[in-house]
């Protein structure tokens, strides 16, 4: 396996400067993963935008899937159990606890 340096994907790592509209993309962890953890935040959030399959289409045509490739979708569960776990415990989304 190849893993490679990731960011965790999502709103609160991002930010535009007011006076350009520049985008910025930041995070202050960074760990070795497959790809699979960088969009596992995703998952838990059907509801929403980035969980509506759209933007995990987009990152993997872009990215690539990691190998072993017949192992994306046990590591993609695995990987969102981790942060569906902390936005139960860490942010009191109800919807996260009850999956």
């Amino acid at each position: 396996d190849q893993l490679t340096n990731c960011f965790d994907l999502w709103d609160g790592n991002i930010g535009t400067d007011p006076k350009t509209g520049e985008i910025h993309v930041f995070d202050a962890s960074c760990y070795y993963a497959h790809h699979e953890m960088e969009i596992a935040i995703w998952r838990p959030l059907p509801e929403s935008v980035v969980g509506s399959g759209v933007y995990v289409k987009t990152y993997l045509a872009q990215m690539g899937i990691s190998e072993p490739r017949d192992q994306f979708e046990d590591r993609h569960k695995l990987y969102s159990a981790c942060a569906a776990l902390h936005a139960a415990a860490c942010h009191d989304r109800s919807s996260a606890r009850q999956e």
